[in-house]
């Protein structure tokens, strides 16, 4: 039964995604499907609070940044700033919500650091090494999207039950699920969520509307093109 009550926001952080998710869905257990007005209010409270956090790390880091690169920096200092941007890249997908802007700040100085950084090690051998290292571990993640099922999946407190995985990637657009499969096949876990998504189609009650809604045929084909 729908509960009139609960007030969703228009951008959900990662606790108040994650209810919106359950909610009312027949992929997932019956009793992960309600929501009560209490656990949604807990939600937004942990998001704001999450939002406010991030936000106010990006901007700190903008005069910490320009007040360090006035003067002279070594490679182990831009590597540090890499490291720590790509840090907080990778922690916008953790909490969601409405981060587009900071995002792009990031990345844009993601990108003129690495700059900074190769022409600084172009000399030296040692170093260029260690960068090229760093970029291959980092850099890929930053090219694309972050991947916010991927990153709330694997958080710390994340809100997702080992029985909320599988309705739950279910659940993402279709364009999350194809950005995910690359990274759960490398990590090993691709044909143990498939087991999953069969039985719970096996099992689910799911009725043509449904169906239809979260396009169900089209994520089943991706999910299994391989």
């Amino acid at each position: 039964m729908k509960n009139a009550n609960l007030r969703w926001t228009v951008f959900p952080g990662c606790y108040e995604y994650h209810l919106r998710c359950r909610y009312e869905n027949p992929l997932f257990p019956t009793h992960r499907r309600q929501v009560n007005e209490t656990e949604l209010e807990e939600a937004q409270q942990k998001d704001v609070a999450e939002n406010q956090q991030f936000k106010k790390q990006v901007y700190d880091l903008l005069p910490e940044m320009q007040t360090a690169l006035a003067g002279k920096q070594t490679v182990n200092d831009l590597l540090g700033f890499h490291r720590r941007i790509y840090d907080l890249i990778e922690r916008s997908g953790e909490i969601g919500g409405n981060l587009a802007e900071e995002r792009k700040i990031l990345t844009r100085l993601f990108v003129a650091l690495d700059e900074d950084a190769k022409n600084s090690v172009a000399e030296n051998n040692e170093a260029a090494e260690s960068l090229k290292k760093l970029r291959e571990h980092l850099h890929g993640g930053v090219q694309m999207q972050v991947n916010n099922f991927l990153a709330q999946m694997g958080r710390e407190n994340s809100p997702m039950l080992s029985e909320d995985v599988v309705p739950r990637f279910l659940t993402e657009d279709i364009e999350t699920i194809k950005n995910a499969l690359p990274s759960l096949k490398q990590s090993g876990v691709l044909e143990t969520l498939r087991k999953g998504v069969t039985e719970i189609i096996a099992s689910a009650i799911v009725n043509d509307t449904t169906r239809d809604v979260l396009k169900l045929e089209d994520k089943l084909k991706l999910i299994f093109a391989e």
